[in-house]
């Protein structure tokens, strides 16, 4: 889907009442073809931002929600929560600010770890995401991302070398420098589109991310 196209859908989308969009949006979670998953956490994501600068409360709640299905007593499937967390967190700067330590909670050992690759994989995703727009909230993930560089899962490590270096581009370590110089492509979302890149490409060339207003 091209920017154009995505930015007349999402224009429809918010002509809709948002609370009720958003919960319908949330099916495309679990959605099998990933481009329509991502296309509806994408939207999503800016339709709660869009919610939280007129009704913040109901905004925190569809945070709260998701933050919930994170963990093991919901009982709930969590696919696609870390994801949309980051999202909406990213398009509105009081969510971000709010939520961000919660969110980053997920990849400290002594917070709510998650070591389930796949929802690891959406964290360390939208540590990335939302450093994009607010890295200043992100200060103190830099420690907790630093481990993860050395994930068996190269997703994980090239994700966590991407994020660090957009939340602090002075960090150095010697386990940076050769993810760095790592060639393994990995699958990853950038810029509405499933895209398969080096980690190396990833770590030096960042592709900028959709900005819808």
């Amino acid at each position: 889907m091209e920017k154009a196209d995505f930015s007349e859908a999402l224009q429809d989308l918010r002509a809709l009442p948002l609370s009720t969009t958003i919960n319908g949006l949330l099916g495309t979670l679990l959605h099998p073809q990933p481009e329509v998953r991502w296309l509806g956490i994408t939207a999503c994501g800016i339709l709660i931002g869009d919610l939280a600068r007129i009704d913040m409360e109901s905004a925190r709640r569809s945070i709260r929600r998701q933050l919930w299905n994170l963990t093991e007593e919901s009982g709930g499937c969590a696919i696609g929560a870390p994801e949309l967390i980051a999202e909406a967190l990213a398009n509105d700067e009081n969510l971000a600010r709010e939520f961000s330590p919660s969110f980053t909670s997920h990849i400290m050992p002594e917070g709510n770890y998650l070591d389930f690759i796949p929802l690891q994989t959406g964290v360390v995703w939208g540590l990335g995401r939302l450093a994009k727009t607010y890295p200043e909230f992100l200060k103190s993930s830099v420690s907790y991302l630093e481990p993860l560089l050395e994930s068996e899962d190269k997703a994980i490590r090239g994700m966590s070398a991407y994020a660090i270096g957009l939340i602090q581009p002075d960090f150095n370590s010697s386990q940076l420098e050769a993810i760095v110089k790592d060639e393994s492509k990995i699958q990853i979302f950038l810029n509405l589109k499933l895209t398969e890149i080096s980690i190396h490409d990833l770590c030096l060339q960042p592709i900028p991310e959709l900005k819808v207003n």
